[in-house]
């Protein structure tokens, strides 16, 4: 009888084993905003991904934001990195800056969060089209946004919105794409659950007050490991000096079985802002990385207790034989 129940207790613990697993798994793959250095490196070889976000007082600009290119440029051709001819890219970027608007459309109105978006944006961040397409730097019409459905229905009464025109903080621009809401947010994660519209930060910075960038990322070649980390300090570094008020994370490997780990005793990761405004998808990030460490360390405490069942089953089967 002892025998049946230590088979079915042991049988239970490892079915809990094998779906906190699997629940890690999910939840580590569930933010593609965090994957684009494997997006980007499926035939390019190993590459990082940062995400670094600057205070608005540091007043970070178009032409700064050059000058840190510039330096990221002649890092990698330093370090060996052959760089691509014509219009060939061996690493790309994003940045972005957020203020509070007013979209509206006849005597409807919504108040939303207004973020002007630059570089390769949606490639880091290919939210969910619901109709339309998105913007890029690259487009020719600088007048157009992305919408949150929640928005098209609120204003127009339909998602079917391409090119009709919305007006944001006065000024008429046209949608380019309405895309799925962003998750309902955390009680703990600090986010807003107000509905976001993107545009070109061209067109961003003549509707807002204190134009400023606020968010850059980057997927650079990781030459060793760090490398690509390291490369976007030292950049801030030569544009800012030792000022602070800049966080730069490693997304390529803030899931990670180890990284997780850490963070089981790393109860303020997520809470730490500095003091700086930190994006939807930067505070979504945050409390997935608290989810992963406490399913990791749940993981650990199974696997003990699975290891106790199976020490015990072995000590009875050898006083039985």
């Amino acid at each position: 009888m002892k025998n049946r129940f230590s088979i079915w207790l042991f049988s239970m613990i490892l079915l809990m084993e094998a779906l906190l697993i699997g629940r890690l798994y999910v939840v580590t793959h569930s933010l593609p905003s965090q994957m684009m250095a494997d997006r980007w490196a499926n035939t390019k070889g190993k590459y990082a991904q940062t995400s670094t976000f600057i205070s608005e007082r540091l007043d970070l600009q178009e032409d700064g934001l050059m000058e840190v290119r510039g330096f990221i440029d002649a890092s990698l051709q330093a370090a060996g990195v052959e760089m691509p001819n014509g219009n060939g890219r061996i690493w790309t970027d994003a940045y972005a800056g957020f203020a509070e608007g007013v979209a509206n459309r006849g005597t409807r109105t919504d108040e939303v969060e207004f973020v002007g978006i630059g570089g390769d944006f949606f490639l880091f961040h290919p939210f969910h089209l619901v109709s339309g397409g998105y913007i890029g730097e690259r487009d020719s019409q600088k007048n157009r946004v992305v919408l949150e459905e929640s928005t098209a229905w609120r204003l127009f009464g339909s998602n079917d919105i391409v090119d009709m025109e919305v007006r944001i903080n006065g000024v008429p621009l046209y949608v380019a794409g309405v895309i799925r809401d962003k998750e309902k947010p955390s009680p703990r994660s600090g986010e807003v659950t107000k509905s976001v519209v993107y545009a070109s930060y061209q067109a961003w910075s003549r509707l807002v007050e204190l134009p400023t960038i606020q968010c850059y990322e980057t997927v650079l070649p990781n030459l060793i490991s760090n490398f690509g980390y390291q490369q976007i300090e030292k950049a801030f570094q030569m544009r800012f000096g030792e000022e602070g008020e800049i966080i730069t994370v490693e997304n390529s490997n803030r899931f990670a079985f180890r990284e997780s780990w850490k963070n089981v005793f790393d109860s303020q990761y997520s809470l730490d802002t500095s003091g700086i405004n930190l994006p939807h998808w930067e505070l979504r990030a945050r409390v997935v990385v608290r989810e992963a460490a406490l399913l990791v360390a749940c993981v650990f405490i199974v696997f003990f207790a699975l290891l106790c069942v199976s020490v015990g089953m072995w000590i009875r089967w050898r006083r039985s034989s």
